[in-house]
Order: structure tokens, then C-alpha cells, then sequence
């Protein structure tokens, strides 16, 4: 802008000294030396002004950049800790060690393939706990082996399908982002073979979509299991593009995460 504001100066500061002397606005004449002067005057207030006013800009910037820096850090740190209460969930661990032991004295294959599934499940939420992103395909993973604890434990009550493009693996997505999802399901719905739930996990374009079935139970603390998906939410505002959509119905409720390329993410 600088030189639009110098050109600016020279038109006024010669238009003032053209113009004095026929408008007779003042008594004393016009020092016709001091024009360099006068104009260097108005270049050099320009520039001071110009100087302030985008120091001001940039430092609300600046300001508004370490806020948002904030507030995702913040949305991390809840994540970790949420992910952490999944870890040592006292519930998810019971129901986990139940299955086992009841798989061991039916089908030692089975309880085996239960155990290195379960050993995956908390790996995976150790080893990503510091990670913004993630591949989809760790996700997907990931989510196969909590999604395979879940159907040894609850057997035909629950009916899972995941059918995601090999074209969207590569893809990034925050991590345990599935696990917060799977456990708001699990959580807030009941599980009955009479009423099986339906979950299913598939691919939009460059959106991971997971649906499933309503069957919703009585809840004393839904204000802790929906503390996990609002963190969720907060996280991928905060990452910047699409924002998480939940569309719901009386049967149904879809979520729709945003997928990201490694050079989307906000910096």
C-alpha cells in the first residue's frame, strides 16, 4: 500500500501548492522551497501510519493465532485423557477379562485371537496418545480389533459391517477418533439378541460416515459419555475445514467425519 499512499502524498501536496495561492485561504505566501520538504513530511507520516496500523493487524492476529493454538491444545489434551479413561475404564476391562475367561474354557483358539486383539486395542491407544493425525488405515484397524472385542462379547445382539475404499486409507484423521464414537454407541444404546444394534462403518468421498441403530437405554451419566464426542467436535473445529455432522433420527444416527490430506491441517 505504500506506494499508492506516496503517489497519493505527491498529488495532494502538489495540489495544495498549485491551489494556494489562487484560493487566498491564508495571508502568508506559499514557500515554494519547502515543497521536497512537505512532501517528505507527508511519505514519511504515511509510512509511520501504515507501519502502526499493520502492527496492529498482526498482532491481533498474532493473538487470535495463540488463542486458536490454545484451544487446540486444550482439545488435544481432553482428548488424551479421554482416550486415557477408555484405557483404564474399569467396565471395558471386566467386560473384556469376562470374555476371556469364558472363551478360555470353551475355545482356546478363539480366546487367543481375543487376547492379540485386545493387546492391539491398548497398543494402538498408547502409541497414538501424542499423534494429531493418523492414517485411516491404522483407524480402520484399529477399530476392526475394538469392534471384534465387542462382537465376541455380545455375539448375535450386534450386527457389524465396515466397507471403507482402499482409495481414502491414506487419508488422516485424528486418532482414537473411531474408539470415541464406538464407545458413545456401545454406551448409550441397549444390546439385546432380540433387538440386535446395527453398526456400520463406511466411506462418503472424503468422508468416514459410521450408522447405526437406536435402541436407546436409560443413562445416569450421559453428560460424561457425551463429553468424549463434544471434545471430538471441538477437535476437528479447531483442525480447520468440514466440521463433524450427526444427523439422528427416531432409528438412526449417522456421523460423519471430514477425512484429511497431510497438507490440509491448519498450522
Amino acid at each position: 500500500m505504500l506506494p499508492l499512499f506516496y503517489g497519493m502524498n505527491v498529488l495532494l501536496v502538489a495540489g495544495l501548492y498549485f491551489y494556494y495561492n489562487r484560493l487566498n485561504i491564508l495571508l502568508c505566501p506559499i514557500q515554494k522551497d519547502n515543497f521536497w520538504w512537505a512532501l517528505g513530511f507527508g511519505c514519511f507520516a504515511s509510512t509511520v501510519i501504515t507501519l502502526l496500523n499493520e502492527a496492529a493487524v498482526n498482532w491481533s492476529k498474532w493473538k487470535s493465532a495463540v488463542t486458536e493454538t490454545e484451544q487446540l491444545n486444550t482439545a488435544y489434551q481432553k482428548s488424551k485423557l479421554y482416550g486415557l479413561k477408555g484405557q483404564i475404564n474399569p467396565h471395558f476391562l471386566f467386560n473384556c477379562f469376562n470374555s476371556l475367561s469364558s472363551l478360555i474354557q470353551e475355545d482356546e483358539q478363539q480366546a487367543e485371537r481375543f487376547l492379540a486383539e485386545m493387546t492391539r486395542v491398548h497398543r494402538y491407544m498408547l502409541r497414538t496418545d501424542d499423534d494429531h493425525l493418523i492414517s485411516l488405515d491404522q483407524e480402520i484397524n484399529f477399530a476392526k480389533s475394538y469392534l471384534h472385542l465387542l462382537k465376541t462379547r455380545f455375539g448375535q445382539a450386534i450386527h457389524i459391517t465396515v466397507n471403507v475404499d482402499s482409495g481414502v486409507l491414506q487419508k488422516q484423521i485424528p486418532p482414537l477418533s473411531l474408539q470415541v464414537i464406538l464407545e458413545n454407541i456401545i454406551y448409550t444404546n441397549s444390546i439385546i439378541k432380540a433387538s440386535p444394534l446395527s453398526l456400520f462403518i463406511c466411506n462418503e468421498k472424503d468422508k468416514l460416515i459410521v450408522r447405526n441403530s437406536i435402541h436407546q437405554k436409560v443413562l445416569n451419566k450421559v453428560a460424561n459419555l457425551e463429553e468424549g464426542l463434544d471434545n471430538l467436535i471441538a477437535k476437528y473445529r479447531l483442525l480447520g475445514g468440514n466440521e463433524i455432522q450427526v444427523l439422528e433420527n427416531t432409528h438412526e444416527r449417522a456421523i460423519s467425519l471430514p477425512l484429511f490430506d497431510k497438507t490440509e491441517v491448519a498450522q
